[in-house]
């Protein structure tokens, strides 16, 4: 598995618990930028390589800094013998489908893999984007159930915290692409964080040998702190994708409201607009428009009451 962090300290012990019980057997996390705790959280276990990564002054955006830690992760994973990379971002969690052994069992990822096609080069994970909940108050984020799954969009209304004016949000707040697990003998390279492209005889690209199988949850929103806490720092990023289109609402708001809005008032901006309440979730969930999911929600009930994430150094 890699993942690129920034001052994650709060969610990533979570994420390396569930995706080792999950049959996660590496773990290379690059650091960008962290001035809190998770290296020391991160170097409590064994299984876990930590890199010092930070992005260059003149990175162009978050995409091009996951491209090249991907690159290195590929490297080392194959010098370690594993194989299969996963990417995957601190606030995802991936779901192997179908279940071999029943909602979160352990070593159900390794499941899947070994169960997909001899030929397949890449297993591409669909999305489920969570939906933010009101008066989460200090549950953990996880705790939410409510999301949206390719076919599902969720139109709705919220206030532009820049301007006041309630603006149209007609899509999801994060990506629809998914993520993806790569065979590691598979000569490819990264297309940013979403997938890989492989690499023919004569250098040009080809598309690999994919199945889709298994999804990752998102978590988009995980409260108002955190959501504070995601868009300032996504606030050195250019209000341009790297294609040189404009980074649309609500993502470059939130990035420029977030850098200047108080703890409290984002607080009151997050409850008063982004998140719904429980009712019109269930509502929501009723007509079709949205899904009800509990499996991850029940997976990591279990785990965390059952103790630390295995093999720490400790």
């Amino acid at each position: 598995m890699v993942m690129c962090v920034c001052n994650e300290a709060r969610i990533i012990e979570t994420h390396l618990a569930f995706h080792h019980h999950q049959g996660v057997q590496r773990a290379y996390v690059y650091l960008d930028h962290c001035s809190d705790s998770t290296a020391d959280v991160l170097g409590k276990y064994d299984w876990v390589d930590i890199i010092d990564a930070s992005r260059a002054p003149d990175c162009p955006g978050l995409p091009a800094h996951q491209t090249e830690c991907a690159k290195d992760a590929l490297a080392r994973a194959r010098a370690e013998g594993m194989a299969w990379l996963m990417h995957i971002d601190p606030d995802e969690y991936a779901w192997a489908e179908p279940e071999p052994q029943g909602p979160g069992s352990a070593g159900a990822l390794v499941e899947m893999l070994d169960a997909c096609s001899s030929d397949t080069e890449l297993v591409h994970l669909m999305p489920r984007e969570v939906l933010p909940e009101r008066g989460l108050g200090h549950r953990p984020f996880w705790e939410q159930c409510y999301f949206q799954i390719p076919g599902q969009v969720l139109y709705r209304e919220i206030t532009d915290p820049l301007t006041g004016e309630l603006r149209a949000l007609n899509k999801w707040a994060g990506h629809n692409i998914g993520k993806s697990i790569l065979r590691t003998d598979v000569d490819a390279v990264p297309v940013y964080a979403h997938s890989w492209e492989g690499c023919s005889g004569n250098g040009e690209a080809r598309s690999l040998v994919t199945e889709k199988l298994g999804f990752h949850y998102h978590f988009v929103f995980m409260g108002a702190s955190l959501w504070r806490e995601k868009y300032r720092k996504l606030a050195w990023e250019p209000d341009t994708w790297i294609t040189g289109g404009t980074v649309p609402f609500p993502k470059q708001a939130w990035k420029e409201a977030a850098s200047l809005q108080s703890e409290r008032e984002a607080q009151r901006y997050y409850e008063e607009s982004i998140a719904i309440d429980p009712s019109e979730l269930e509502r929501l969930t009723r007509a079709g428009i949205i899904t009800r999911d509990t499996r991850l929600r029940d997976a990591l009930r279990k785990l965390t009451s059952e103790g630390p994430v295995p093999h720490s150094r400790g």
